[in-house]
């Protein structure tokens, strides 16, 4: 099986181990290039429906993003450039989800900040509703410390 895998990246440490434990598997399987999405800020609410509003990264920032993303997977150890997508929502996990459907992933694989107790319970857990939610299978690598 030659599958499909979807990063979610947010250049956190959790996300580079998550796209170097994506990457060692892509070069085991001979897979295609790793998917690699972004989630930009949210935008407040209310804020983008102005008319004319430009709150997103303009078009040079969104190239120097997709070159430092380019560069984590290099560094990572990717066999081939991957394919990057930017993309803006006001639920991590719902563009995730969204971005495995429409890419078709075999496979989700993703970091996780390894929060517990009350800090989970007030953030939430971007990684816990994907788990939850995914359509395909995924894997989450935790950063090398651990946050309580």
């Amino acid at each position: 099986m030659k599958p499909a895998i979807l990063v979610p990246f947010d250049f956190s440490e959790a996300a580079r181990n998550a796209l170097a434990w994506a990457a060692s598997l892509q070069r085991a399987t001979g897979g295609p290039p790793l998917q690699i999405v972004h989630v930009l800020d949210p935008v407040p609410s209310g804020v983008g429906d102005v008319v004319g509003d430009n709150t997103g990264p303009d078009e040079e920032q969104r190239r120097k993003l997709e070159q430092e993303i380019r560069e984590a997977a290099r560094v990572a150890g990717a066999t081939e450039p991957p394919s990057i997508s930017l993309r803006a929502g006001r639920l991590p996990s719902e563009v995730i989800l969204d971005a495995s459907v429409e890419w078709g992933a075999d496979l989700i694989v993703m970091g996780t900040h390894g929060r517990r107790g009350f800090r989970r319970m007030l953030l939430g857990s971007v990684a816990e509703e994907v788990v939850r939610r995914a359509s395909a299978p995924v894997v989450t690598v935790p950063g090398t410390s651990s946050a309580s």
